[in-house]
């Protein structure tokens, strides 16, 4: 949720076309544990490891800017 997800060269932003894929990816994965996390200048988990896939999906279709701190990104938090 950095600040660079704002741009608009994906429609509307890159923020909303990588929930998209995100989605289909969630979608995809039968019988896999899946974790949330975002990030920004800090990270933080939405979802725990889960096998629930609708919680991810849900917790996803939620992501907006200003959930942490973004001016900064720290892919490294992240992961």
């Amino acid at each position: 949720v950095s600040l660079s997800m704002r741009q608009q060269d994906l429609l509307p932003n890159r923020l909303e076309a990588a929930k998209e894929v995100v989605s289909e990816f969630v979608s995809r994965r039968t019988g896999d544990r899946l974790a949330l996390v975002i990030f920004g200048s800090e990270a933080a988990t939405l979802v725990p490891l889960t096998l629930d896939n609708g919680v991810v999906e849900a917790f996803v279709r939620r992501i907006v800017f200003n959930l942490v701190p973004g001016d900064q990104t720290a892919v490294g938090m992240g992961l």
